[in-house]
């Protein structure tokens, strides 16, 4: 399973949701939910563009490329 966020730098809200999604694996203790843990890979980046976020956070907010 792979799962990314922030793949743009000014959508600061896909990096928080990747991870409340991991929050939400590691914490609650649902069966179907370890079931997907046990037979599956999982593959977790919660920020694809980290030059570009910083760039927005410190920067030109409307920023959408990498840097």
């Amino acid at each position: 399973m792979w799962i990314d966020g922030g793949i743009h730098a000014r959508e600061w809200i896909s990096s928080a949701t990747v991870t409340f999604m991991i929050r939400q694996l590691v914490e609650v203790q649902d069966s179907e939910e370890s079931d997907l843990l046990d037979n599956l890979d999982w593959y977790i980046l919660p920020q694809v563009n980290p030059d570009g976020y910083e760039h927005t956070r410190n920067g030109d907010r409307l920023w959408r490329k990498t840097r």
